[in-house]
């Protein structure tokens, strides 16, 4: 299962988001790790945002064709959607981990520490990305990017950069040039304990 399927079913059960925005930036090698020193981030070249009517099978390939002016280019999904005209954003993270049982389990106790209760784990290549299905106002998406610098399983650098764009993105598209694959669903994530906090 690739993002366009997850970003499609997300559309479908949230009928009150009008908007997802999406954008354009050029990949390197490291664009998918973000915890070197000596990376450089690039910011998104162009931002633009598709109805969720228009989301639909194949429209991820037409947002390739119409938007990606190279072979080093990529799309990625911000965490900017709209809902009755106002901004909000999903739930995301970078993880820097490595690929492994070990490295899935940090992953499911950071979503479960964080609250981040309904979302999908992707393969990125490098480690994984979390997106999730709830939305959080402007300030509570920059409050969740300062709690993420505190999780070594976190590129250290990932939630400065969120916070400047003031949105944050995952890759969603290939770079074969790059040896960036599609992102592909490891596991669907939903902790039932965030539900029961208070049960003794």
């Amino acid at each position: 299962m690739q993002y366009e399927e997850i970003i499609r079913e997300i559309a479908r059960k949230n009928s009150q988001v009008s908007q997802y925005q999406f954008c354009c930036y050029r990949a390197n090698l490291d664009s998918d790790n973000l915890d070197s020193d000596n990376f450089e981030y690039l910011f998104p070249e162009k931002t633009f945002r598709v109805h969720r009517d228009d989301i639909r099978l194949g429209f991820v390939a037409d947002l390739r064709a119409r938007h990606l002016p190279s072979n080093e280019h990529v799309i990625g999904l911000t965490s900017l959607v709209l809902i009755d005209g106002n901004e909000f954003h999903l739930d995301m993270a970078d993880f820097c981990c490595e690929k492994s049982e070990e490295g899935l389990e940090d992953v499911r106790r950071t979503l479960t520490s964080l609250r981040m209760r309904r979302g999908f784990v992707m393969d990125s290549g490098n480690s994984y990305h979390y997106l999730g299905a709830n939305f959080r106002s402007k300030s509570e998406f920059l409050q969740l990017m300062g709690r993420l610098s505190d999780y070594s399983c976190i590129g250290p650098n990932w939630p400065h950069y969120q916070q400047l764009k003031e949105f944050s993105v995952l890759r969603i598209t290939p770079c074969f040039k790059f040896g960036k694959k599609i992102p592909q669903l490891v596991e669907r994530f939903d902790d039932p304990q965030l539900y029961f906090l208070f049960t003794e």
